[in-house]
């Protein structure tokens, strides 16, 4: 202290201020102060004493660190350096395998949903064909079904087939139709009044469905 000039003058100043305030009566006495403000001070200067302690011991725990720590040229802190970056390692390891196991999870899941999706896709497909083919089947196979297990003479067959494929290519082409006048002129040259003749109109009523069969109102 007495070597720095300048924080001697530094200190100098502070006790002159100190000792100002005693001659003014800024700072009370101990003589003056009460019981109460007695222990105020008393516990301070506890507190201060106990601060300054704590604070030494501090500063010289750090120092016997700062002593015992090894140069970092030392194989100690070489070895301390490796065994940080295997932990590390370690756990981006983990890290890499428990994500990789969340991958293959959903790809699992997914799988499992695409196949389960191609065999819905499967069985709808076969159960449309199969549709398809009972929609589809042929006159032959139709007057075969009317007349299984009835014998008959094979040209009661062939007029059979003959009406089964008229009646299928007068549907089709009453399906393909558009418009509903076209409709009602294609029911009108089959001759409705000669299906009505012979008891055959309600037959018609399937595949003539744009209500041209009916009869008309009274008074039309």
């Amino acid at each position: 202290m007495k070597s720095d000039p300048v924080s001697l003058e530094v200190l100098r100043g502070k006790e002159r201020v100190k000792y100002l305030k005693k001659e003014n009566g800024q700072v009370k006495l101990i003589s003056t102060m009460s019981s109460r403000e007695k222990g105020k001070k008393e516990n301070w200067k506890k507190n201060s004493q106990t601060y300054r302690y704590k604070t030494a011991k501090v500063r010289k725990n750090l120092a016997k660190l700062l002593d015992e720590t090894p140069h970092p040229s030392s194989g100690l802190v070489i070895q301390n350096n490796n065994e940080v970056r295997n932990l590390a390692a370690i756990r981006r390891r983990q890290q890499l395998r428990r994500r990789t196991a969340i991958f293959y999870s959903k790809i699992s899941r997914l799988q499992e949903r695409l196949n389960r999706e191609i065999r819905n896709k499967e069985k709808y497909r076969k159960r449309c064909q199969r549709l398809i083919k009972n929609n589809q089947t042929s006159p032959e196979a139709k007057v075969s079904a009317l007349l299984k297990n009835i014998k008959v003479p094979e040209v009661v067959r062939k007029k059979l087939i003959l009406s089964e494929v008229l009646t299928k290519q007068l549907k089709d082409r009453y399906i393909n139709l558009k418009k509903h006048v076209e409709k009602k002129k294609y029911f009108e040259i089959i001759k409705p009044d000669l299906l009505k003749k012979h008891k055959l109109l309600h037959l018609s009523k399937p595949f003539f469905r744009h209500g041209t069969y009916k009869r008309p109102a009274p008074g039309k």
